[in-house]
């Protein structure tokens, strides 16, 4: 993985179904929301950390159930789209509708 901006994988989250939610004062936590309901699938960035590096990466892609980092890479390079995710999702049992 490379390095990416913190701001720029913030909007790739917003843009695939996740909503920032702004009750935490020292992280910024961002929660998939499924048919109008945050669900228990989050992640967090800090407030002072502008690149995310491989760790952090690593970090966000075990908080958002990736297994392996090529659909991970997916997911932010765009070709995973908000259904494919909500369908991995579904198939690990993470959420159920």
């Amino acid at each position: 993985m490379h390095p990416r901006k913190s701001k720029e994988i913030q909007s790739i989250l917003l843009k695939k179904g996740f909503t920032l939610e702004p009750k935490h004062k020292h992280h910024e936590f961002y929660y998939f929301v499924v048919n109008g309901k945050i669900s228990s699938v989050y992640t967090y960035f800090s407030h002072s950390k502008k690149d995310y590096d491989n760790f952090l990466l690593s970090q966000i892609k075990k908080q958002l159930s990736f297994d392996n980092t090529s659909e991970f890479e997916d997911f932010l390079n765009c070709p995973f789209t908000e259904t494919d995710y909500l369908e991995m999702l579904k198939r690990k049992n993470i959420i159920n509708i």
